[in-house]
């Protein structure tokens, strides 16, 4: 199972996820659906969104995100937390489910 850490206001993205499902994305945007977070890429040079930064030279990526995460009923100063994530392909998104599920 794929699970992506949040944490410090911020989400977390290995490398590996980055690399598969974010390749080009300098920036994604956070949507709610169904009870769950999607983070779904932005089109490169289309503006907007939340920076998807790189973090160090291993490849893994944070977004900062500390409203959105307080509006998803996540407290934005939790020290570390592991969401169950699986890509959509419907949405072309990572869905993000609540702590605990599957």
């Amino acid at each position: 199972m794929m699970t992506v850490v949040v944490k410090n206001g911020s989400i977390y993205l290995s490398a590996e996820t980055a690399a598969r499902f974010f390749p080009a994305a300098t920036s994604v945007a956070i949507l709610r659906r169904d009870g769950d977070l999607i983070i779904t890429p932005i089109t490169p040079g289309s503006g907007g969104g939340l920076a998807l930064k790189t973090r160090n030279a291993e490849g893994d990526k944070v977004a900062h995100c500390p409203d959105t995460l307080h509006r998803f009923g996540l407290d934005p100063d939790a020290n570390a937390l592991t969401l169950p994530a699986r890509w959509d392909a419907a949405i072309a998104g990572l869905r993000l489910g609540r702590p605990g599920a599957r």
